[in-house]
């Protein structure tokens, strides 16, 4: 495969080097497919919108693996593409078929549909995959042949988020556990099934403590490598809200209020009730 850039005028996949692809759903958020020499992983199915599957054979001939880093509508919608989905248990749980109507009604109007080779299909908004929806497990690994994808879980976004290590590129894939402020905007931490803010320091703290990345690749923003720097800043500045020295400003979003904070290339909206 000599391209660097495919696209079916939805979803725009772009060659990023390390044998990873970052495929952009019309700006609406990122996924990425990582190639190994015996199987491939695709983190993120994005809005169901097109067709994933078909969409990734056109890059990789190879078995592949399915993972979500968390299972809100805009990172897991397409999983009923594919037989099996690995997931965080607790969003596992949150994948409900209720409300299918006005749960679609909000996609149709909350991302711009452009023309597509295959018409957008919206089926249930379960998420669910085809045959089974598989629990991650903090440190579950899936050998790709000449690299591993280490899972470590990330109370926080959601109960049920994850990262990916993949430790030959020296990248952490975060979703929105960490999302870059200049090209998206503020993490949001303030979801009715957001975690402690002390949860997930402790837990991404200790993720950053093991090392085995120099870089990230987020759910949101642009497909360049942000350097770890930017997480060290981020989950500085968490401490010093777990700490009380620092409070965030008021900030209205369309799920509820919250307190904003911004640092260099971070910034996070959260619940003042739910920091420890």
């Amino acid at each position: 495969m000599n391209q660097t850039k495919i696209s079916d005028g939805w979803l725009t996949a772009n060659d990023i080097g390390n044998n990873i692809w970052q495929i952009d759903e019309n700006g609406q958020d990122n996924m990425f497919l990582v190639i190994g020499t015996k199987k491939a992983m695709i983190i993120d199915t994005g809005w169901g919108i097109s067709n994933l599957k078909t969409f990734i054979e056109r890059i990789v001939d190879l078995p592949v693996i399915v993972v979500n880093t968390h299972g809100h509508s805009d990172h897991a919608m397409g999983n009923d593409a594919f037989e099996a989905v690995y997931a965080g248990k607790e969003d596992i749980e949150l994948f409900s078929n209720e409300n299918l109507e006005e749960r679609r009604s909000f996609i149709k109007n909350s991302v711009k549909l452009t023309e597509v080779k295959e018409k957008p299909k919206f089926g249930t908004f379960g998420v669910h995959a085809k045959v089974q929806d598989i629990p991650l497990a903090d440190g579950m690994t899936f050998d790709l042949g000449d690299r591993v994808i280490t899972t470590y879980l990330v109370p926080g976004h959601s109960k049920g988020s994850a990262c990916f290590l993949d430790s030959k590129a020296r990248v952490l894939f975060t979703g929105d556990s960490f999302v870059p402020s200049e090209t998206w905007g503020p993490a949001w931490f303030h979801l009715e099934g957001s975690e402690l803010l002390s949860v997930y320091y402790k837990k991404m703290k200790g993720v950053l403590n093991l090392g085995g990345f120099e870089n990230m690749l987020s759910g949101h923003g642009k497909s360049e490598y942000i350097p770890t720097h930017y997480l060290v800043v981020f989950l500085d500045g968490i401490k010093s809200i777990i700490e009380g020295k620092t409070r965030g400003c008021e900030e209205q979003t369309f799920v509820g209020p919250g307190l904003r904070c911004d640092w260099e290339g971070s910034s996070i909206i959260y619940d003042d009730e739910k920091i420890t």
